[in-house]
Order: structure tokens, then sequence, then C-alpha cells
């Protein structure tokens, strides 16, 4: 059995590999200069030995980055955001100067203990150095708050681009909760209005019909705020709502389901075949007393879903594609398509030489396991409880 690797083990593992290469970067820094005295003095004629001139670099470039770090909690702290900020300017300069200073204190104590072969003299070896390092020890504060800023400014920036990102998120599922909330109600007056024109005429279809209502109400419930579900339930869904309409027509509406087996488990938005099943059977087989068929059809072609939907009407001679897409139905499903998938989606509405309507739908094929971060995406609830 594999061993699991906790959460502390993982960030001590991180901070560990971020120390390694903060002590590689210096230590490229001090390799460097020791190079370049090693070779100066060398041209110079009065050569050093290799190892005193790396001994050097590197206790010298070691300290320098010690003393990054709190100079990059200043630059954060006495952020010069304007040219004419002088009280922050005066700030870093006089930070310059004791950044200046310590590194030289720190430098000629650690040559004591670097050079045990040399006779040290603080005061004497401080003054050497003062001379020769101080300004040079200022630029590079500066050079360090520089820096500073410029990872600060990075910084800001990436957390404007997560809020904006999030906030841009944040909308999308608002927009897309108040399309589905559109829909629902736009459905269930058109059932009520169906169940009150049969109470009369017919009680036993109407009864029927209240009870179909109520498990498909049940349905919706259980699903609130998700806008994935898997294809399988998105049909259950779908089959209770075509009970209520074979209920009102009869013998007037026939459904076929060819549904590849390998399509059931694809994520598709909640609620996206009702309102084009029910265009279909409004506009190609309710309007006439002729028996009619609707097809609903889904098949996977490499990483695509297509989903179809066919009925047997007249087509579209008397009815323009306007007029058929401007109702809430297909208008609420092409925008949310559009919300969910951007430009990764297809929704054709075409009509057969023989009449009819084939509302085709593709859309990115997915599953439970692929869209944890996908625009919309919620786990699924399971079914709610009550008292």
């Amino acid at each position: 059995m594999p061993q699991q690797i906790s959460a502390t083990q993982i960030r001590l593992r991180k901070l560990g590999t971020r120390c390694l290469l903060i002590l590689a970067f210096w230590t490229l820094l001090g390799l460097s200069f020791a190079c370049q005295n090693y070779f100066a003095s060398i041209a110079s004629e009065n050569p050093i030995a290799w190892r005193r001139a790396l001994k050097s670099a590197l206790s010298d470039w070691y300290l320098m980055g010690a003393l990054f770090y709190p100079t990059l909690w200043v630059s954060r702290r006495f952020q010069v955001t304007r040219p004419t900020q002088w009280r922050r300017i005066l700030v870093h300069l006089v930070c310059g100067a004791v950044f200046s200073i310590v590194h030289l204190a720190l430098y000629v104590l650690v040559r004591a203990i670097v050079y045990p072969e040399d006779k040290f003299a603080f005061v004497e070896s401080f003054g050497f150095w003062f001379v020769r390092r101080f300004h040079g020890n200022i630029f590079y504060y500066l050079t360090f708050v520089v820096v500073g800023h410029a990872l600060s400014y990075y910084r800001q920036l990436r957390e404007r681009e997560l809020r904006a990102a999030e906030l841009e998120a944040r909308l999308s599922q608002a927009q897309l909760q108040a399309l589905k909330m559109q829909l629902q109600p736009h459905f269930l007056f058109n059932t009520l209005n169906t169940i009150s024109e049969m109470v009369h005429e017919d009680p036993a279809a109407a009864d029927r019909m209240i009870t179909a209502l109520s498990d498909l109400l049940r349905s919706t419930l259980d699903n609130t705020g998700r806008q994935h579900v898997p294809l399988k339930q998105e049909l259950e869904f779908l089959r209770r709502y075509l009970q209520i309409e074979q209920t009102r027509l009869g013998e007037r509406l026939a459904v076929d389901l060819v549904i590849s087996p390998e399509t059931l488990d694809a994520l598709v938005p909640n609620l996206i075949l009702q309102p084009i099943v029910e265009n279909a059977i409004r506009h190609g087989i309710a309007p006439y007393a002729k028996a009619g068929r609707v097809t609903i059809e889904s098949r996977r072609q490499d990483d695509v879903l297509e989903l179809r939907v066919r009925d047997t009407g007249p087509g579209l001679a008397d009815l323009s594609l306007q007029e058929v897409g401007k109702g809430i139905g297909l208008a609420n499903t092409e925008t949310r398509l559009q919300q969910l998938y951007g430009p990764q989606f297809t929704l054709r509405l075409t009509t057969g030489s023989e009449g009819g309507v084939s509302v085709c739908l593709a859309i990115p094929f997915q599953t439970d396991g692929q869209t944890q971060n996908a625009p919309g995406y919620e786990p699924n609830p399971g079914p709610r409880g009550g008292r």
C-alpha cells in the first residue's frame, strides 16, 4: 500500500525546494563575481588564489541575499507610487545608508572568520571597505527596492486578475441561474394551463397529469442549483415531461429515443432538452389533427456530444426560423449554452425536404470526472429529504 503524503509534508517539500532555489541563485551570483575577480587579478598581474576569490565572493553575496528579504519588506511598506512622494524616497535613502553600513560591518566580521590567517582589526578593516563599498551598497539597496516594487506590482496584478475572474464567474453563475429560473415557471405555467383545460373534459387524464407534474417538480427541486447533469438524468426528466404531453395529445404524439449507450454518462446542461422538445411538440405536433412523431437522438463524435430533436410536422414553410427561436425556450437555450461553453457549441435549426424541423445541439463531451472546474458545475447533492 503506497504511503500517504500529508499536506504538511507537501508544504515542507515545497518550502525546501524554494530554499534550495534561493540558495542556488545567490551561489550563482557569487560564482560569477568570483570568476570576474579571479581573472581581473590575473589581468592586472596581481593574481589571487581561486579559493580566496571564491570565499570572498560567496560570503559577500550570501550576506546580500540575507539582507535582500528585509529590503523587500521595507520596499512593500514604503512603496513609491509617484515621483513626488519625497518622504518615502527619503526613507529609502536613509534605509539604503543603513543597509550599506550593516552589510559592511557583517562583511568585515565574516572575513575575519573566512580568513583566519589575516590580521583582524575591525575599525581599520571597516574604514577600508567603507571607502570602497558604501555608495555601491546603496546602489544595490535601490536595485533591491526596484525588484521589490516589481514583485509587488506583479502580485497586485495577479490579485486583480483573480478577483476579476472570480467576479466574472459569479456573474456567469448568476446569469445561468436566472435563465434556468426563467425556464422553470415558463414550463410550469404551460403545464398548469393544459391541466386546467382537461380537468372538466377528462378528469382522469387531468389527475394523471397532476401526478406526473408532481414527480416532475420533485425532480426539478432535487437539481436546483445544478447547471450540469448526466444525460441519463436529463432523459429521465424528459420522460416525465413527455408523459404529461402524451396524456394531453393522446395518440397524436409518438416519441422515439435513439440514445447511444456511451453518451448516458455525458454531462449536459440541466433542462437543456425540455424546451427544444416543447418547441417541437408546440409547433410540429399540437396544432395538427394528424399524428406526429418526435425523435430524440444522442451520439458521440470524438470529443463532441451531439443531441438532436426531430419532429414530423410541416417544417418551417409557414413559420420562419426567427419566429420559432424568439420565444423563451430556444432563446434561453442558446444564451445558456453561450454562457457555459463560449464558442465551443453549435445550435442549428434545419428543415427537411419532406417537412419537419431538426434541432441539432453539439457541445464538448464531458463526464463527471472531467468537469470539476467547468463553469457552472455543481457536484450532485443527492436527493433532498424532508420531515
